[in-house]
């Protein structure tokens, strides 16, 4: 009979929780149904917000925070955060419940929010921006990737800076900008207080392709403008006539910033190059 019971009290807590109405977080706060105290991690990316609830009705409640929901800082020299991931959330009644929930900046030049910096929620994003955001949240994109391309977004940086290649697509396509054909990764990552992007070259990443009319001997290294190698990818490998395509990687970083040539050469003759600026 014991157990019985138990079954019982189990299935109608699950059938309570389960037929909850899910209600979108704004509604349920302009509602008096819940109270919400945004707070910093510290640190502008990953799970770097974190939401302190409380339900303040006698019944449980699910919410809903969407993927592009705004929140400003309190403190105008840190950045303000956008969600990045939707999340449903369940309440019991009564019940206060953190969680900290993937967001990225939207303000380049600002710092990166401290620990515990207090926010206030702001409107949805719009345009671009969230047309954006939902693709970062569909493909599950968690990485500095994602921040670069909201920051092409809000603050005109780069496409250059995505490493993610989809990614650097979706983000060129959407802006009608052209398709980058390398990637610039930077050298050092912020920490809470300081500015959020920093601009230090460190690597550049791409994808070489030429056409030969002929078999050949090629050379290919990363040149400045005056001609001089800065550095050797190889020497003298033999390609055979036709379409050809590599990776190459170079180490720019104690290089001062301009703009370079990732060149491919025979015999002193360029065959191909690739203007690449950082």
């Amino acid at each position: 009979m014991t157990k019985t019971i138990f079954l019982f009290l189990t299935i109608l807590s699950f059938g309570t929780l389960s037929t909850a109405k899910t209600i979108d977080i704004r509604e349920a706060i302009q509602s008096g149904l819940i109270r919400v105290d945004p707070l910093g991690n510290g640190g502008h990316t990953e799970r770097c917000l974190q939401l302190k609830f409380e339900n303040l009705q006698k019944k449980n409640l699910e919410i809903f925070i969407p993927a592009g929901l705004i929140f400003h800082t309190v403190d105008t020299s840190e950045q303000d955060l956008i969600i990045i991931q939707e999340r449903l959330l369940v309440l019991e009644k009564f019940q206060k419940r953190s969680i900290s929930i993937y967001a990225m900046c939207i303000q380049a030049s600002n710092a990166s929010p401290m620990k515990d910096s207090p926010f206030k929620m702001g409107p949805e994003a719009e345009g671009n921006l969230l047309t954006l955001v939902h693709f970062i949240d569909e493909k599950n994109i968690r990485t500095d990737d994602a921040q670069y391309a909201i920051w092409a977004v809000t603050d005109d940086k780069r496409i250059e800076n995505i490493g993610q290649p989809e990614l650097a697509i979706f983000t060129a396509e959407l802006l009608g900008k052209p398709v980058p054909e390398y990637c610039i990764r930077h050298a050092a990552e912020s920490q809470p207080g300081q500015s959020a992007f920093q601009d230090r070259p460190a690597v550049i990443d791409g994808i070489f392709k030429y056409e030969s009319d002929m078999d050949r001997k090629v050379s290919f290294g990363l040149y400045d403008a005056a001609g001089t190698l800065l550095h050797e990818g190889f020497a003298d490998q033999f390609q055979k006539k036709g379409s050809h395509k590599f990776k190459f990687r170079f180490e720019v970083r104690h290089i001062p910033k301009g703009k370079y040539y990732a060149r491919l050469m025979s015999d002193g003759e360029v065959i191909a190059e690739l203007a690449v600026e950082f």
